[in-house]
């Protein structure tokens, strides 16, 4: 995929304009399928175990119990 070069160097650029601008919506678009395509690609060459463990593990980087993802929380 690469890095966001619809930002580099655009003239429009100001503090927060990623809420707003339509160039940045379709790269996130594309990264997304980007990121869907390889996944699927990566979980059809795990087992179930595999897969099941590597699911909670990114999850667990989004779940507030857990703090960085390193353990429960106190």
């Amino acid at each position: 995929m690469g890095k966001n070069k619809c930002c580099l160097n655009c003239q429009e650029r100001v503090l927060g304009c990623h809420s707003e601008c339509e160039k940045y919506a379709e790269y996130k678009k594309e990264l997304a399928e980007f990121k869907e395509k390889r996944n699927k690609v990566i979980y059809n060459e795990m087992d179930n175990y595999k897969y099941e463990r590597h699911t909670r593990f990114v999850n667990s980087f989004n779940d507030p119990k857990y703090v960085a993802g390193r353990g429960k929380s106190m």
